[in-house]
């Protein structure tokens, strides 16, 4: 099972409680003001099926400062991993214009030199990325004139490849927002939302479309659109082990209410023409998901009562059961805007939150059923709960996290590697 990293802590006694040691890689525990500080615990004992066991993870390397500027975008970072590495992609500022920024980042967290995967475009923003059989493949909107479209572009060794990108869609009265990628047996499959806009104010409801891609990442037939049964307000991919995904949609159920719905997609990039309703609440911000052996893990940010973040995650059976809404977040701590990482070993599970005025990217190793598995720790520091955040797992141990916040008038984006094995 995958875990996160925090300070020294011993091993527990009481059965059922996996404790999460860390270690700086020379025996001391890192500094308070360290971005790996802060460790916070919860006792998973009632809820994980692990049995107990310990996990010792260590930093790979500083945490990376990747951008930070006045025209630094806090939305839209991503990151896979890549052959024996990951690699990293945001937007930011470059060559008189907003750019996809992508760089190769070691398992040891060393950073690659930077590469423009969006070209010559006056805007990109919002990408995303996924593994294909040569390096990765980054999806992402474009802005030239007159509209946002979604393009492509492959990558090796963490930089773009190619000539140029490879644009998707050709209306620019259509607008693609949101695009998300996720691995296939049979290659790639993306998904974005879009919308009709006539110019003048007068906006469509948002639509669904899903493409294929091959393994090396060229687009495989045309894009389609998925019947929804109400407008989708924001949507993701499950990624996974088994060459499977889901799509999932929060989609409008009411004025004030939204539903969670889950779409399975087979190993083919077939879309399932029925949809299972995961959840339904007011307020909810953010969806996430991933596939194990023993279905689809759902996860999303809600929030209650007007004023609190919590962090919620829900089983799909293959069958379409429906498990037990689990909390990942426990009073006082607060969190929002979940991402999903699964591996070799297990499922991580990274949220923007904390307690009080510390906050950060947290993390903690979920079991299958999405209890908590582990010690939820903090991996970046951040400014507040605003901003993206993107995590990835990479072979038996290996875990890395990109987030994005404001300071002062600032956008800043930061990446860090740790290492999860065994003691």
């Amino acid at each position: 099972m995958l875990a996160g990293c925090g300070e020294d802590r011993p091993p527990a006694a009481p059965p059922l409680d996996l404790r999460v040691t860390f270690d700086a890689g020379d025996g001391g525990a890192l500094p308070v003001d360290g971005n790996f500080a802060d460790a916070h615990v919860e006792d998973a004992r009632a809820e994980s099926d692990l049995g107990t066991a310990l996990v010792r993870c260590r930093a790979a390397g500083e945490v990376a400062l990747l951008d930070t500027s006045t025209w630094a975008h806090t939305e839209g970072v991503a990151v896979t991993a890549s052959g024996s590495a990951f690699a990293v992609a945001f937007p930011a500022f470059r060559a008189d214009g907003t750019n996809i920024v992508v760089r190769a980042l070691a398992l040891d967290g060393a950073l690659g030199p930077e590469s423009l995967a969006s070209g010559t475009y006056l805007v990109a923003r919002n990408p995303d990325l996924a593994a294909t059989a040569s390096g990765a493949l980054t999806l992402f909107e474009t802005n030239d004139s007159g509209g946002y479209q979604v393009a492509v572009r492959s990558l090796v060794g963490g930089a773009a490849a190619g000539a140029t990108p490879t644009t998707l869609t050709s209306s620019v009265a259509d607008l693609p927002v949101n695009p998300v990628l996720a691995p296939l047996a049979s290659g790639l499959v993306g998904a974005w939302l879009t919308h009709t806009d006539d110019g003048l104010g007068a906006r469509g409801p948002e639509r669904a479309v899903v493409a294929l891609f091959d393994p090396s990442g060229a687009l495989v037939g045309a894009p389609t659109e998925v019947s929804t049964a109400a407008p989708p307000r924001t949507l993701t991919l499950a990624r996974s082990v088994d060459g499977a995904s889901a799509l999932v949609t929060l989609e409008a159920s009411t004025t004030d209410t939204s539903v969670v719905r889950l779409r399975t997609i087979d190993a083919a990039g077939v879309v399932a023409t029925s949809a299972l309703d995961v959840t339904e609440a007011r307020a909810i911000t953010a969806v996430a998901a991933a596939r194990t052996a023993e279905g689809t893990l759902v996860a999303w940010g809600e929030t209650v009562g007007g004023a609190r973040q919590d962090v919620r995650l829900r089983l799909v059976s293959p069958e379409g059961s429906l498990g037990d809404e689990r909390f990942a977040t426990l009073g006082p701590e607060t969190g929002s805007t979940p991402a999903l990482a699964v591996g070799m070993t297990g499922v991580l599970l990274a949220y923007r939150g904390g307690q009080g005025v510390v906050r950060g990217v947290r993390a903690v190793a979920v079991d299958s059923s999405g209890a908590l598995a582990g010690t939820v720790v903090t991996l970046l520091a951040t400014s507040d709960d605003d901003g993206d955040l993107a995590v990835a797992a990479s072979g038996l141990s290996s875990l890395a996290v990109i987030a994005s916040d404001r300071v002062g008038g600032s956008g800043r984006v930061q990446a860090a590697v740790a290492d999860c094995g065994a003691p």
